[in-house]
């Protein structure tokens, strides 16, 4: 601050001024002292100024007698600069040790100080004047102040450094994959890859755009693409990706893309690839190994129900015909004996269907107490020659409704009635069902058949349900049968919700049981009309039969002319398309198997002729192929039906109803 120059004489030569300036000092907020002489003794002290003493008498003392502590302090110095120039010099927060009381210890106090020059009448210095002002709190806050922002700065910088040695930890943990990883923003540019994704997309030329450029083939192409996709949608989005290698090889990236934002930055993407390829070289083999493995069975039962069709065919047709009392005998024992063979064909055929996909089960309202009925009707008379008891348990109350797939379900149970008999000698046969829970909405039920015949060893009661396996009895004959049905059945049970269980000792009987969790029904099954079918309507309609075999042509020749039908025959795909494209037919039996032209040839020629008469003509598939997606095939290439063989006379009567066209469109007679 600016004091003017103080002189005494004048405040001498004006008591009243005197008076003033003491009054003055008395109140001031801030320490002010006196000081003359070159050894500078306290002439005037305000009451502020005192206090910093701590009671020590000032007045009349040099400075340095007074406050002793001052003795290696810069002030004296500057009070003789002030002293001897005459200049005013300003210390700007001088640390000060000041005794808070007389002897006792020294407090660090800071003080702003203004020391001006006292000068005489004559304009010399006699003396400073000090002006003090108390910073000590504002010093200290400061410095608080200073230490926290240091200690702020150190923490930041320690933080720092951890933050860097765990992104740098990171960067190698994704570093270390395997798998591509990369974020891309909207404009599809990248802000981050790991080393994998930098390798790969160099090799596989399929990185996105990224800031440093590059190359971008057809995966790069797709890459972005599907980029734009998961901008616009905002669903995570996962597909496979073919990547061509400069070598010719083809690799395979499952690719994962998900949307995610990071605050108020711009929506990103986190693209994970997974290199597959060997598990799609391994898919690819699996796969060809199960075409190979359906192709070699479609073919086989091929072979087998060829003439398998030819042998019920001709027990059938024997069976309508005169015979003693021993050829019926023999007539049926045929019968059953290609009933069993076809029966081992089924069991093998449903294996593979049930080892590669899911088989597609029905939710159709179902009477649990008519499927367990018609399971053991159908098998009703194999117990009654064995001379065995067969008897059904339902459930509580009946009728009791599902939704459920009747007709897998009965499959189960036939299976496991089949093999009691097989394995009971005499005694009785239980089939079974029991509600263990009941809710509006669902029922939970435990299906069984018990038997009594010579039970399964613990030993092979693990090994029950696998493929090809047989129990065994000591003492008593080889089971007969494929071994199949306990683990088509197994499966079955589980593709239905269940589990399929054994629970057996030896020579006291055999129980198994599944429990299945079913939705409750509002009603029963619709029941189909009981009447019995009449083929008149087949007289006098023109057919087309293309059988290359000639024993299965003669047994659906003898079948049809039974019912009136105008039957042609030819043994080549070639003669029935050429038969087709002349004549008039009501309906054409094609085998699909055939010399020339196969059925399915044939049919996909017949549906691209001019006449919409010929090319819209019913066509029914005659095949040995069982395989359900053969048949799918079969009716996608024009053909109407499939027909397998072994078949029997009411199931192609029924198709021959279903297909022939109005009585007014019939084809014309020859």
């Amino acid at each position: 601050m600016d004091i003017p120059p103080v002189s005494v004489p004048s405040l001498r030569a004006d008591p009243l001024w005197h008076t003033r300036f003491a009054q003055w000092l008395h109140h001031a907020p801030q320490p002010v002292c006196v000081l003359v002489g070159s050894d500078f003794v306290y002439e005037l002290v305000n009451p502020a100024y005192q206090r910093l003493a701590a009671g020590r008498c000032l007045l009349g003392l040099p400075i340095l007698q007074a406050l002793p502590e001052l003795a290696t302090h810069v002030i004296p110095q500057l009070l003789r600069q002030v002293y001897s120039t005459g200049e005013t010099i300003e210390g700007r927060e001088l640390l000060v040790p000041l005794a808070q009381e007389e002897g006792g210890p020294l407090a660090q106090c800071y003080f702003n100080f203004t020391y001006q020059a006292r000068r005489d009448e004559h304009g010399q210095v006699d003396g400073v004047v000090v002006f003090a002002h108390e910073v000590t709190e504002q010093v200290l806050a400061r410095e608080r102040l200073q230490a926290l922002n240091q200690q702020l700065e150190t923490l930041v910088a320690q933080r720092t450094r951890e933050l860097a040695q765990q992104q740098a930890f990171l960067q190698l943990v994704v570093d270390t994959l395997p798998n591509l990883v990369y974020v891309v923003q909207q404009d599809d540019e990248l802000v981050f890859r790991n080393a994998a994704f930098a390798q790969a997309s160099s090799c596989f030329h399929c990185s996105p755009r990224t800031p440093d450029g590059g190359n971008e083939g057809a995966p790069g192409q797709q890459l972005r693409t599907w980029h734009q996709h998961v901008f616009a949608s905002q669903q995570p989005l996962t597909a496979e990706l073919p990547v061509p290698l400069p070598s010719g090889q083809t690799h395979y990236l499952q690719v994962q893309m998900h949307p995610f934002q990071d605050g108020d930055a711009s929506p990103q993407i986190l693209v994970v690839g997974t290199d597959v390829t060997s598990l799609k070289q391994a898919q690819q083999q699996a796969e060809a190994q199960a075409r190979t493995q359906e192709t070699f069975l479609a073919r086989l039962s091929h072979e087998i129900r060829t003439p398998l069709n030819g042998v019920l065919g001709l027990t059938t047709l024997l069976q309508k015909t005169q015979m003693s009392a021993p050829q019926q005998q023999y007539v049926q024992t045929l019968q059953h004996a290609g009933q069993h063979l076809l029966t081992l064909v089924n069991e093998v055929l449903d294996l593979t269907k049930l080892s590669t996909a899911p088989l597609p089960l029905a939710q159709e309202p179902l009477a649990v107490g008519q499927v367990l009925q018609e399971a053991a009707q159908t098998l009703a008379a194999v117990a009654e020659q064995q001379g065995l008891a067969l008897t059904v348990r339902e459930p509580t109350p009946t009728p009791l409704y599902v939704l459920g797939d009747a007709c897998r379900l009965r499959q189960v149970l036939l299976n496991l009635v089949g093999n009691a008999l097989k394995f009971t000698a005499q005694g009785w046969i239980q089939l079974g069902a029991v509600m263990l829970a009941d809710t509006p909405t669902q029922v939970r039920v435990r299906f069984w058949v018990q038997d009594s015949g010579v039970g399964i060893a613990a030993g092979e009661q693990e090994q029950i349900f696998d493929a090809f396996a047989q129990a065994s009895a000591p003492g008593s004959s080889p089971a007969s049968g494929t071994g199949l049905g306990l683990t088509i059945s197994a499966q079955l049970v589980q593709q239905l919700g269940g589990l399929l269980q054994v629970c057996s000792v030896p020579q006291q009987g055999t129980t198994f049981s599944f429990t299945l969790s079913l939705p409750r029904a509002a009603c029963g099954p619709v029941e189909a009309p009981g009447a019995p079918v009449s083929y008149e309507a087949l007289r006098g309609r023109r057919l087309l039969l293309a059988e290359d075999n000639l024993v299965n042509q003669w047994i659906a020749l003898m079948i049809l002319e039974h019912w009136g039908v105008q039957v042609e025959a030819v043994t080549s795909g070639t003669d029935a398309l050429a038969r087709l494209q002349s004549q008039p037919y009501d309906v054409a039996l094609l085998d699909i198997q055939m010399p020339g032209l196969s059925g399915v040839e044939v049919a996909q020629a017949v549906r691209q002729l001019a006449d919409p008469r010929r090319a819209t003509i019913p066509l029914i598939a005659l095949t040995a192929n069982a395989f359900q997606a053969d048949q799918q095939r079969y009716l996608a290439s024009g053909l109407d039906a499939c027909l397998s063989k072994p078949f029997e006379e009411e199931g192609l009567g029924r198709l021959l109803l279903q297909f022939l066209p109005p009585e007014a469109d019939r084809a014309p007679t020859t």
